[in-house]
C-alpha cells in the first residue's frame, strides 16, 4: 500500500496553477518580442532642426506641446538614396500628412558646383496605400542657407500639401510607410525656363505618428466679406472688395482648409482673398501662408504648427471670429 506523505497531498492541487501562470507569462514575453520585432525600424530625425527652423523668427516662440508635435508627429524609415552620381539625405521631417515638411542634403558629383541650389522636377508624398481617399495638391521648395556656397552640396527645405474636404477621417498613421519620392534636378536659365539638369529618382519612406486632428469650425453655412488691397490680377495695390459664402473651415495641427462661394457681390470669385490668423489662448498669434486650391476651396498652412488644444480662436477676416468648438 503506498502511503502519501501531508506535504504530497497539498502540493498536487498547486501545480496546475502554477503550470498556467508560468506559462501565461512565457506566452505573454514571447507575444511581445514578435511585436518588438514587427515594429518598424526608424533612423534619426533631427527635429530639433525643425524647431530651429519655425523659431527663426525672434518673436516666435514654441509652446511645450508644439515642440512635441515637431518631436513626434513622424519617423523617418530610409534616409539616403543615391542615383546618377547625386546622393540625397533626409535629414528631418515633421508633419501630419496633409502638411509635411522634410530638410534634404543634396550632394552633386564633385565636379559640379551647387552655387544656390537646384530645385526637383517632381517630388511627391506617395500614400503606399490604395484605399486612401486623398491627393496631393501642392507642394513648394525653399533653399536653404549654405555656408559653402562653392561646394558641390546644397540643402532644401520642401513641403507636401494634401487636399482636405468635409468629411475626410482618413488616418496618416495607420502603419503604413510613406515614399517621399524626387525626379530630375533641374536648373533655372537666365531667361526664367527650367532645363533637366540629372535624370534619377530618389525615394525615402516616412512613417506618420501624428493623428492628423481636424476640427471643423463652421456648424452651418456663413457669409464673410473682406476687403483685400492688392489686385493680383493687375499687380495694382487697389481695393478688392471679396464676399463669400462659407461651409467648411477646418483646422488641423499644421494648416486651415476654407470651402465655399462667391456671391454675386464680389469683385473676385477665388476664396484665396481670405487671411486667416490663428489666435492661441496665450496671445500669440500664427499665421496662414498660402498653400494651394481653386476658387471653391483652398488652403492655408503655418508659420508654425499648432497644438489644437492651445488655440483661441480663428479670425478669418477681421470681423469674422471662429470659436473653438468645446468638447
Amino acid at each position: 500500500m503506498m502511503i502519501q506523505t501531508p506535504n504530497q497531498k497539498t502540493l498536487h492541487p498547486l501545480l496546475a496553477p502554477i503550470f498556467l501562470i508560468v506559462l501565461f507569462a512565457a506566452a505573454s514575453i514571447f507575444a511581445i518580442l514578435i511585436m518588438e520585432q514587427q515594429k518598424t525600424p526608424t533612423l534619426p530625425n533631427d527635429t530639433a532642426w525643425m524647431e530651429a527652423y519655425f523659431t527663426r523668427i525672434p518673436t516666435r516662440e514654441l509652446s511645450v506641446k508644439q515642440a512635441k508635435i515637431i518631436k513626434n508627429s513622424t519617423a523617418i524609415t530610409s534616409a539616403v538614396a543615391e542615383d546618377a552620381g547625386v546622393k540625397i539625405t533626409l535629414r528631418s521631417v515633421c508633419g501630419n500628412g496633409l502638411s509635411t515638411y522634410y530638410w534634404l542634403d543634396v550632394e552633386l558629383p564633385e565636379s559640379m558646383n551647387a552655387g544656390q541650389g537646384y530645385s526637383f522636377e517632381k517630388y511627391e508624398l506617395k500614400m503606399n496605400d490604395n484605399q486612401a481617399p486623398i491627393t496631393q495638391n501642392g507642394w513648394s521648395s525653399e533653399t536653404l542657407e549654405d555656408g559653402n556656397p562653392t561646394d558641390h552640396r546644397y540643402s532644401l527645405l520642401l513641403t507636401t500639401e494634401f487636399d482636405y474636404y468635409p468629411g475626410l477621417d482618413y488616418q496618416f498613421d495607420n502603419g503604413i510607410v510613406r515614399t517621399l519620392h524626387l525626379e530630375n534636378i533641374q536648373v533655372m536659365s537666365e531667361n526664367g525656363e527650367k532645363s533637366s539638369l540629372i535624370e534619377g529618382a530618389w525615394d525615402f519612406g516616412v512613417l506618420f505618428h501624428d493623428e492628423g486632428n481636424v476640427i471643423e469650425l463652421v456648424q452651418e453655412p456663413m457669409t464673410v466679406s473682406e476687403y483685400s488691397w492688392f489686385d493680383y490680377t493687375s499687380y495694382e495695390m487697389k481695393p478688392i472688395f471679396y464676399e463669400a459664402e462659407i461651409n467648411s473651415v477646418a483646422l488641423s495641427e499644421f494648416s486651415l482648409y476654407c470651402s465655399g462661394k462667391a456671391t454675386p457681390n464680389s469683385e473676385r470669385n477665388t476664396i484665396s482673398f481670405l487671411h486667416p490668423v490663428i489666435i492661441m489662448k496665450d496671445g500669440r498669434t500664427v499665421r496662414g501662408g498660402a498653400s494651394g486650391g481653386g476658387n471653391a476651396s483652398y488652403t492655408w498652412h503655418f508659420s508654425a504648427p499648432i497644438s489644437l488644444d492651445e488655440v483661441a480662436f480663428v479670425k478669418l477676416t477681421d470681423g469674422v471670429v471662429l470659436p473653438i468648438p468645446q468638447k
